[in-house]
């Protein structure tokens, strides 16, 4: 058969760990993953018809030479199982950890499926590659196979009106307004701020605005955009015939996924930190001298500091479920100020006497 798609060694051992974890869970618990899928259970073991494929084209992991292989599965159909596999690894770190995992550190873990992400991107992104066709095909979104992968704001790319129509729509679901922000909107898109995207921004707003597809008032100084309805009825038409394509990773899932990695490596150093501090409260607990109270009051600074960070690292590694794009992602249970997703606090009193969040 034709070859579809060739992987290398590191590639082919990353997409076989994820296969082989997925099968895992799904001799395990089919239902359990079925319904955390939204599918039922015959529709999971069809799809898994492929996935199995993928896994005996793959190979049987400590069996197999390191070497690359030729994978034969159907574009469309590799395109699918690639996409599960690429949610399941995103989704994993935050799962707990399964018996038959490798024994392995949080933040090797973490890099383990954080690897399985950018492989199974790449692939995604070869797949799409014009060097498979006869002709490059006409981009219909600012999503390139770049951004894709990195999964980080880039430069303006021209973009069509359906593409700007569909970022307006999500900004506006997940900042739970009706009209949203500039910058909110450049960010939907999957664009760096500033007056290098402007100029080229505004430009094409003000187009969609005289089309009659956006409208614009002001906000505190700020243009805001909103939908209207024509242009609801023009994104609906050309969702029905597949021209908008993928959005960027939006900035909710991009907070999810920094929190996320900043949290993996530096756990470690937050539970050291109070650990050092709970043990220095141990001390003057037992001391013989009597201990004034201005020590205790700075020791409580402290204590309450590196608890905070240590709980917030927690959250954002093991427990901040990932969004969906189809609902705004709020945090119903902050907690103590500045509020347990606040990475940027972890290092905002580091210079300051106490450490008090």
């Amino acid at each position: 058969m034709t070859a579809t798609l060739t992987i290398d060694a590191e590639e082919r051992e990353a997409l076989h760990g994820l296969l082989l974890r997925r099968l895992t869970i799904l001799a395990e618990d089919d239902r359990k993953l079925a319904e955390r899928e939204g599918v039922t259970v015959k529709q999971l073991y069809e799809s898994f018809g492929d996935d199995l494929r993928l896994f005996d084209e793959v190979g049987l992991g400590f069996l197999i030479e390191r070497s690359a292989v030729e994978l034969t599965i159907p574009p469309g159909r590799l395109v699918a199982v690639l996409k599960r596999l690429r949610r399941d690894a995103r989704r994993a770190p935050c799962e707990a950890r399964h018996e038959r995992e490798p024994q392995e550190t949080d933040e090797e873990r973490w890099q383990r499926f954080r690897l399985g992400v950018e492989v199974c991107e790449e692939l995604l992104g070869r797949l799409d590659s014009p060097e498979r066709d006869a002709e490059e095909p006409a981009p219909i979104s600012a999503a390139s196979p770049e951004q894709v992968k990195a999964h980080e704001l880039t430069s303006y790319v021209p973009v069509t009106d359906g593409f700007v129509l569909a970022a307006a729509e999500r900004a506006a679901r997940h900042e739970q307004e009706q009209e949203v922000l500039t910058s909110e909107l450049t960010a939907h898109l999957g664009f760096e701020g500033g007056p290098s995207t402007n100029k080229h921004l505004w430009p094409r707003l003000e187009e969609l605005r005289r089309a009659g597809l956006l409208t614009t008032t002001e906000r505190r100084g700020e243009p805001v955009w909103s939908l209207t309805s024509v242009g609801r009825e023009r994104l609906e038409k050309e969702r029905e015939v597949g021209q908008i394509g993928d959005l960027p990773e939006s900035p909710q899932h991009r907070a999810w996924r920094h929190a996320r990695e900043q949290a993996a490596v530096r756990i470690e150093g937050f539970k050291a930190g109070l650990t050092e501090t709970v043990e220095e409260a141990d001390d003057l607990i037992n001391q013989y001298r009597p201990v004034m109270a201005q020590e205790w009051f700075a020791l409580h600074e402290r204590l309450r500091w590196a608890s905070w960070r240590f709980a917030s690292a927690t959250h954002c590694l093991t427990e901040w479920p990932e969004p969906d794009d189809e609902l705004p992602d709020v945090d119903e249970n902050p907690g103590p100020s500045p509020g347990r997703r606040s990475i940027l606090a972890w290092d905002r009193c580091d210079a300051e006497q106490g450490g008090a969040p």
